[in-house]
């Protein structure tokens, strides 16, 4: 199913730090989205990521110096996630 919580099956992986800004193959930073990259026109969650559209953590700038395990990602439902580099993912809760 696509991370984003859209309902509909995922079909393509996305670097939420993408290659060409210094994202590389750890598992912190792919998610599972359906849609097509810069293919679908934002109609599905990978191209909404891409235009920038998702929500926090869709896309990481390349001036955050975090890893993206650190990185929250937020869902279309409002609820935010941590990814680890052994493929592990747990919801996030904040503390006060």
């Amino acid at each position: 199913m696509c991370e984003a919580n859209c309902g509909r099956a995922a079909n393509d992986i996305h670097h939420r730090r993408p290659l060409r800004r210094g994202g590389l193959h750890n598992l912190a930073n792919l998610i599972a989205l359906c849609g097509y990259g810069n293919h679908d026109n934002g109609e599905w969650c990978h191209g909404r990521a891409h235009a920038g559209h998702g929500n926090e953590g869709w896309l990481i700038s390349q001036y955050e110096k975090r890893p993206e395990s650190e990185l929250i990602f937020v869902d279309l439902r409002g609820v935010a996630w941590v990814f680890d580099d052994n493929g592990g993912k747990e919801e996030h809760r904040a503390t006060s």
